[in-house]
């Protein structure tokens, strides 16, 4: 995708030692600055801190909580995460890093997989959908590369790109991602992020092919969607069923209606397909 700005976030981890003096110590959270200024998460899964004190586990995570917020203050006092790797309420601050993520869901499931084993990655998968890419955003990113890596392959086509057409008699003409003299497609992203919004305009966009395909009598049309890897390690558990399920809903809506619906994992290979379905 082009031209989304990534920007290198402050990070440290913070690591606990549940048994003082060992010296085995295990992430259990990290602090950052990000849009909304410096943040702490704590992302050690409830059920390790029930192995380790059974009913005493809420009194451990009220202690780690506590800790957390003590370096959050300490970052808010200094706008800095630069004297923070000192040990502070039974937490101990880890190495300072900054890491270009596009959004602070992002940072946490690096931290995540960099230091911890731990984590709870389904929690993850909760935070705010503000940290995402509107579908709008997305779509339109998507749809610029695939249109760009067709045209690298196929300059004479560049006109069928963002063409209009109508739906039904004297309706208002709407734009489609492609339309030639046999095809017409539709382009979008689909989300686990922001399954609710990826869903509803993959609707609506299955809509206008099957009306397009029939009022101008084409012989095809195509929904071409770019989906996130089933094994991508930024899904949580949740994230990775909902991928699935909303592939395996979408080809079952399209069948129902007549239009091919081809998921990708990437612009270019979506560009690969629009060329050969449109040769075919």
């Amino acid at each position: 995708m082009s031209a989304q700005t990534v920007t290198l976030l402050p990070w440290r981890p913070l690591f606990w030692e549940p048994v003082s003096g060992t010296g085995e110590r295990i992430m259990v959270g990290v602090i950052y600055r990000h849009s909304a200024g410096w943040q702490t998460a704590r992302i050690l899964r409830d059920d390790v801190l029930v192995a380790l004190y059974g009913k005493a586990a809420a009194g451990a995570r009220t202690l780690i909580d506590s800790a957390m917020s003590v370096y959050l203050a300490a970052a808010q006092a200094s706008d800095s995460l630069e004297n923070l790797g000192v040990s502070m309420w039974g937490l101990h601050g880890g190495d300072l890093r900054a890491t270009a993520a596009e959004s602070a869901a992002e940072l946490l499931r690096i931290a995540a997989m960099q230091y911890s084993s731990l984590a709870n990655l389904d929690t993850l998968d909760e935070l705010e959908e503000s940290d995402q890419p509107t579908t709008e955003q997305a779509v339109s990113w998507f749809s610029t590369d695939l249109k760009e890596a067709a045209l690298r392959s196929n300059p004479t086509i560049a006109d069928n790109f963002g063409k209009r057409a109508v739906l039904v008699q004297g309706g208002s003409p709407v734009r489609f991602g492609y339309a030639s003299h046999n095809l017409l497609a539709h382009f979008n992203v689909i989300s686990p992020m922001r399954s609710g919004a990826s869903m509803r305009d993959s609707h609506g966009r299955l809509f206008e092919l099957q009306q397009g395909r029939e009022f101008a009598g084409l012989s095809k049309a195509v929904l071409i969607s770019g989906f996130t890897r089933d094994d991508d390690p930024m899904l949580g558990n949740k994230q990775r069923q909902r991928n699935q399920e909303m592939r395996q809903e979408l080809a079952s809506e399209a069948a129902s209606v007549d239009v091919e619906f081809h998921p990708v994992l990437s612009a270019s290979e979506g560009a690969t397909r629009l060329l050969e379905l449109d040769r075919a």
